[in-house]
């Protein structure tokens, strides 16, 4: 999966490598940029390991169906990931919160980085032959995941909304919330 930015020679290049190194079901989503999605169809119609995806309307299944996901590093499908225990692969993440959640997940053991198209084709095939990878990934996913997070937002606004009510705090707020 990839963003809006995302060059196009990018998953060419990375089709092209995995497609040359063994047999691999490869599936990318393209989403709603339809120039993309015609252009890589067009490109592997002799490949039926190969399929090409534009909007999916239900990715927590395809996820859920994968054994790792390359994407970019945004906070929603990285979070969906981890509650799938499914391993994450980065490819150049932009900079900002982007890197920032690259990195914060890659130093807690649970996604690679890679700088280019090569290297992530290398640390593709690195995972896909040993399986106690993935198994290890896993189970650090499954530490990670604390479940309940919309509950814990609400008590956090809430405890922060009392916080700034309290006179002693020195913050008023106009309204009044209560659980």
């Amino acid at each position: 999966m990839a963003g809006t930015f995302t060059a196009f020679q990018q998953p060419t290049e990375h089709i092209y490598l995995l497609l040359g190194q063994q047999s691999y079901e490869i599936t990318v989503v393209c989403g709603r940029k339809q120039h993309t999605f015609d252009k890589l169809k067009s490109l592997y119609p002799e490949h039926p390991q190969v399929n090409i995806l534009g909007y999916v309307k239900d990715i927590q299944d395809l996820m859920a169906a994968s054994s790792c996901i390359v994407t970019k590093a945004g906070g929603i499908t990285l979070s969906e990931a981890v509650i799938l225990k499914l391993p994450i692969f980065i490819l150049s993440p932009f900079g900002g919160q982007e890197r920032e959640n690259a990195l914060y997940f890659k130093n807690n053991g649970i996604a690679q980085i890679s700088s280019n198209v090569r290297q992530l084709a290398e640390q593709l095939q690195l995972f896909i032959e040993a399986l106690v990878l993935s198994a290890r990934i896993q189970g650090k996913m499954a530490g990670f995941y604390q479940g309940a997070a919309g509950e814990l937002i609400v008590k956090d606004i809430l405890s922060t909304l009392q916080y700034r009510q309290d006179p002693s705090s020195g913050y008023e707020l106009s309204a009044v919330y209560k659980t």
